[in-house]
């Protein structure tokens, strides 16, 4: 979390996205799951960028882009 943060910030700066921290899915609350995934659609330039740095150990989160597409489609 340490490393990630400045770096997660940085490129939300870089791409004029408003600094939020990505919600947490709560399976105690209702509408997290629709809430995570709609934050993520809007930042999937953001998320894209932060996946394909292999040096934050995120490259086996990385997305398709059909996978962005079936995400889109929920």
């Amino acid at each position: 979390m340490t490393r990630l943060l400045p770096a997660w910030n940085k490129t939300l700066s870089t791409h004029a996205l408003p600094e939020h921290m990505v919600p947490q899915d709560v399976s105690t609350c209702w509408n997290s799951t629709y809430d995570m995934l709609k934050f993520t659609i809007k930042y999937c330039i953001a998320i894209d960028m932060m996946t394909a740095v292999c040096d934050f150990d995120l490259c086996q989160y990385e997305l398709l882009p059909t996978e962005w597409d079936i995400a889109a489609e929920l």
